[in-house]
């Protein structure tokens, strides 16, 4: 593992703060300022875009029922996760909600020079590309988890910006006109109701056909300190942090 050959107390402060990027304090800030400079639109979409990348990374992750590099490895992260590893949810919001929030941008203040369009563009790849580093470095996922996080990350922007955008504008511009009922019954109301049932299904399936090995328990409980463990029990922490 690269933490066993590069590990310094700087670079796992300076992972921590990276990683921070792609965690709840960066995404509260990006949906609190997106109600405030775009139109209503746009910043709910940025907000289903941090929604679906988080709903979906802990769906997807019972789904695949892959460990983290520390459940089967004798390490110590820097910082321990208890969810499943695939795909990183770090990674996914780095590029679903990133990029959802360049492309609105530019979109809506497109006066800028292109010249500065693309500038944003390099920075945000360059943020991308160093938020799934640091994921590498502390331990927490591996190449392949944080390369699955960017593509569905990916899948979410490209949905949400180019291939539902003006079906959901539709909608959003036209709430004030619609019954209660059309407002409880609707399309996102459905996928809402369809991934919990999912969730619930794949957390009790996991429980009883495809339980955690008795390894990771002991590599969990070995390797993170004892406030980072509430309970050693990955597929509860996966189906509490959805």
């Amino acid at each position: 593992m690269i933490r066993d050959h590069y590990a310094t107390p700087f670079l796992d402060k300076f992972g921590t703060i990276v990683s921070e990027l792609g965690d709840k304090y960066f995404i509260g800030f990006a949906i609190c300022m997106s109600y405030h400079v775009f139109d209503h639109a746009k910043g709910f979409v940025l907000l289903l875009s941090a929604v679906i990348c988080l709903a979906f990374s802990c769906l997807l992750k019972s789904i695949y029922h892959e460990a983290r590099p520390f459940f089967e490895g004798d390490f110590k992260p820097n910082g321990c996760r208890l969810e499943y590893g695939n795909p990183s949810g770090h990674s996914q919001i780095a590029v679903g909600l990133y990029l959802t929030l360049w492309y609105f941008y530019y979109q809506q203040y497109s006066y800028f020079h292109k010249f500065y369009k693309y500038a944003c563009l390099v920075v945000i790849i360059i943020n991308m590309l160093v938020i799934g580093a640091s994921r590498i470095y502390n331990g927490i996922h591996t190449y392949n988890q944080v390369i699955s996080g960017y593509a569905w990350g990916l899948l979410t922007y490209a949905s949400l910006c180019h291939v539902f955008y003006h079906d959901i504008e539709k909608f959003v511009n036209s709430i004030k006109t619609k019954t209660s009922r059309q407002l409880l019954f609707n399309p996102f109301m459905a996928v809402f109701a369809i991934v919990q049932v999912l969730s619930v299904f794949c957390y009790l399936y996991n429980r009883t056909y495809n339980p955690i090995p008795e390894k990771w328990i002991q590599n969990i409980e070995k390797n993170c300190n004892s406030h980072d463990i509430i309970k050693a029990d990955v597929e509860q922490q996966n189906f509490l942090h959805f």
